[in-house]
């Protein structure tokens, strides 16, 4: 049972360990001093953990002793397999090994008396069962864990050695090729969060497993910063901190966060949970005592409309990321072979996701931050509300706004197929490709270009035809020149146009237009006969002579 202190007694397994440890020094000097930048760990007895670097310590020693005995193991074998005088040391190295093998079983055996004896369990035990990882699974994300953080000379070096760190991992987590491939299924949890990262490896067509920095940080129960806590937001590794606080609140009565505090961690699971919505709900945040770090720039409100299109451009820079390695990644499933001037460099793709999640928790924060201030929204946010367009109209226009105004965004499009296309307008498949995530998805959005939608209908886009004018998707998008002056804060008659005046909703009858008389009958009879003229198109086949999209 927990909480049994650190001065509880002795176990058989950790006498053992003592004993193994006065049996090399007399036997095998040498094995006993490789061993003794561990010494302190080995000796610990069956004393509890005290916090979460005390247990990765812990884990990192049973790993490098792993990593010694394969070492013998492999040893033993290359004097077993010579047939010269050389192999006469094979029974020194025999010793060596029975000894270590004994070692390892005695020290491993001291574990569980020590996580019993712990005030709580360690942070990445309960991160392990969130994820309901089997014991091996669990074996290997305490390896990844300890691959990053690990100052063991004899386990660095040996990680460093392996062309193929797969095959390290199997061998020290005691785990098959299979249980690391069915680990390593892009659908488990940890992986769509980011904690668990596959990236190319260096050899050959294998994956290389890491964690991410800030998942590392977390769990070694380190201070964060406030990037770093907005990276993991929404992921396991936040719930476990959050209800961690919350069970600490119910009994000690501990320190109180801030409010502004507070008031980010609110903002961050609000983001989360609106722009996730096919992950599910977002665990609630609350403010944690761990979770501390500098403030820097989100503690800001925006008090200039181009600071919030520049972060909107940093968000929208993620998502063009993320789509292009969602394109290249459907390409290779398909068995698609690109010319290598059409393919794009590799990205993390974790690390984008990561600050995708964070610039989304900036501008939410920046928002709140904003009104709470008192201060003028920024002219995007304000034409975003006036006419009421949700998140993916949102998107379109702030890709608009980029694709003609940031020298950064044209050269981020500027990949793959459009690496030649610089200059061109955007088209309304490549927006659909990089703010939908899958083809149902694509084809829900297509109504957003029709003539009758909000973005067209209100003047903010225009729908020009494309080169293949037979579908939609190929023809091209462009945004409102005024629409442009009134974002970046320029004082233009958009300003009446955003505030509803007479430019939308005429109040003069053309009673009161004063034009020629000849002038005023051409625009009547213009108006009055236009719905013949569309009889008229119709019938005579100029409706499917002129390009246009289906449904405009």
């Amino acid at each position: 049972m927990h909480g049994q202190g650190p001065e509880a007694a002795t176990t058989p397994a950790a006498d053992e360990v003592s004993a193994i440890l006065e049996e090399l020094n007399s036997c095998s000097p040498e094995l006993a001093l490789v061993v003794a930048e561990f010494r302190g760990e080995l000796l610990a007895g069956s004393r509890g953990f005290q916090g979460d670097a005390a247990w990765w310590t812990h884990l990192e020693v049973r790993f490098a002793l792993r990593c010694l005995l394969r070492r013998l193991e492999e040893s033993l074998e290359s004097f077993a397999l010579r047939f010269d005088d050389r192999a006469s040391g094979a029974a020194s190295q025999l010793q060596k090994l029975q000894l270590l093998t004994r070692l390892v079983s005695a020290f491993e055996a001291t574990t569980e008396p020590r996580l019993a004896n712990s005030a709580q369990p360690p942070l990445g035990l309960k991160v392990e069962r969130r994820y309901g990882l089997k014991p091996s699974e669990a074996e290997i994300l305490r390896l990844l864990v300890v691959r990053e953080a690990a100052t063991s000379r004899g386990l660095c070096q040996y990680l460093a050695l392996q062309e193929e760190i797969s095959g390290a991992v199997s061998a020290l987590c005691r785990a098959s090729r299979l249980e690391l491939h069915e680990f390593l299924q892009e659908k488990r949890p940890y992986i769509t969060e980011g904690v668990v990262r596959i990236q190319d490896g260096g050899y050959g067509d294998s994956k290389e497993p890491t964690v991410s920095p800030e998942a590392v940080q977390a769990l070694l129960g380190r201070e964060l910063t406030t990037e770093q806590r907005l990276k993991l937001s929404s992921t396991a590794i936040e719930a476990v901190f959050s209800s961690e606080d919350s069970i600490s609140e119910q009994g000690d009565c501990l320190e109180e966060p801030s409010a502004e505090g507070l008031a980010l961690d609110l903002t961050v699971a609000d983001a989360a949970a609106e722009e996730d919505e096919d992950r599910g709900t977002a665990e609630e945040a609350t403010g944690h005592h761990e979770w501390t770090g500098g403030t820097e720039d989100v503690e800001q409100p925006y008090r200039e409309s181009l600071d919030y299109l520049n972060d909107q451009f940093s968000l929208l820079e993620c998502e063009i990321r993320i789509a292009e390695h969602r394109r290249q990644a459907t390409k290779e499933d398909a068995g698609v072979d690109e010319p290598s001037f059409m393919r794009s460099r590799k990205v993390n793709v974790f690390e984008y996701e990561a600050k995708r999640k964070l610039a989304l928790a900036r501008i939410s924060h920046r928002l709140a931050l904003t009104s709470a201030a008192g201060l003028e929204v920024p002219r995007l946010e304000a034409l975003i509300q006036k006419k009421k367009l949700d998140n993916f109209e949102k998107s379109v226009v702030v890709m608009l706004i980029g694709q003609t105004l940031s020298p950064k965004i044209q050269a981020t499009l500027s990949v793959g197929e459009r690496r030649f296309c610089r200059d061109a307008p955007l088209q309304v498949r490549v927006i659909l490709e990089t703010f939908c995530r899958d083809f149902k998805e694509e084809v829900q959005k297509r109504v957003h270009f029709y003539k009758s939608s909000r973005l067209a209908g209100s003047g903010i886009i225009r729908i020009g035809a494309g080169a293949r004018s037979a579908d939609l998707t190929y023809h091209t998008v462009h945004i409102d020149r005024r629409i442009l002056d009134y974002v970046v804060g320029l004082d233009t008659e958009i300003n009446e146009v955003v505030e509803g005046s007479n430019l939308y909703k005429p109040t003069a009858t053309l009673e009161q237009l004063v034009l020629p008389t000849d002038m005023k009958q051409n625009i009547l009879d213009l108006v009055c006969n236009f719905d013949q003229f569309c009889r008229y198109r119709k019938s005579s086949g100029l409706e499917d002579a002129i390009a246009h999209g289906a449904g405009l």
